[in-house]
């Protein structure tokens, strides 16, 4: 087998092998890997996570799949330097972890590849990692309605959000329980979501405040709907 992918995660065994998990265009594929925990071994830096590399792969001797040879393409964090860079690195490795089996891993694939290009820039991350929960949501089937309110389609008026009704919800529609009430600048930033291109996103448009409230309500909704926690989230600050 014949994969380039990223790596996401790296799990020790022994002194020096360890268990690999990577995900590419067809999928996420864990594999053995050999004394790549040696500095000196020749696979040591394809094998760091979130590497980008070619690997190839051949059937173990008792079953799955080990390391045969790998070629490092690019490492895609080379310049984090941040916690909330790190933060994010964290994120994309608990989701994916968590990860319920998809038919559409081109597109998760695409989407962990452009986060990690567009939080080179530092300042972008906390963004990244917001623009990151909501496609993965969205790639999942979880996505939630955005375009207007979620039980009359009305674009107008809208007040706030409605997680168990899964978009937003008008006045009309708003329900003092259960509904979040958001402001202006947390309306605007949802709705810019569902059209903002992550490949051409080149500068910081929202303020930071509204960023860290709407990630904590989208990872809320993926609480919901994964029956699962994201501690990761704790790292933004």
């Amino acid at each position: 087998m014949e994969l380039i992918g990223i790596v996401i995660d790296l799990i020790p065994i022994k002194e020096e092998d360890a268990m690999v998990r990577l995900i590419s265009y067809d999928g996420i594929v864990s594999f053995f890997g050999r004394r790549i925990m040696n500095q000196k071994n020749a696979y040591y830096a394809p094998m760091q996570p979130f590497a980008k590399s070619h690997v190839w792969l051949t059937e173990g001797t008792q079953g799955g799949l080990r390391l045969k040879q790998a070629r490092l393409e690019s490492y895609t964090a080379i310049n984090y330097q941040s916690l909330e860079q790190y933060a994010l690195l964290a994120l994309i490795k608990e989701t994916l972890a968590q990860l319920a089996p998809t038919d559409d891993y081109r597109a998760l694939y695409e989407l962990v590849e452009t986060v990690l290009e567009v939080a080179q820039a530092s300042h972008l991350a906390t963004f990244a990692a917001l623009m990151y929960l909501h496609q993965l949501l969205n790639i999942l089937g979880w996505g939630l309605e955005l375009s207007g309110c979620v039980s009359c389609e009305t674009k107008t008026d809208i007040v706030g959000l409605d997680l168990q009704l899964g978009g937003f919800v008008c006045r009309k529609h708003y329900r003092p329980i259960d509904s979040l009430a958001l402001s202006h600048n947390q309306l605007t930033l949802l709705a810019a979501l569902k059209n903002v291109d992550l490949k051409n996103f080149a500068t910081n448009q929202f303020a930071k405040d509204p960023i860290h409230s709407i990630l904590a309500i989208m990872a809320k909704h993926y609480e919901n709907m994964t029956g699962r926690s994201l501690k990761s989230l704790k790292l933004f600050k």
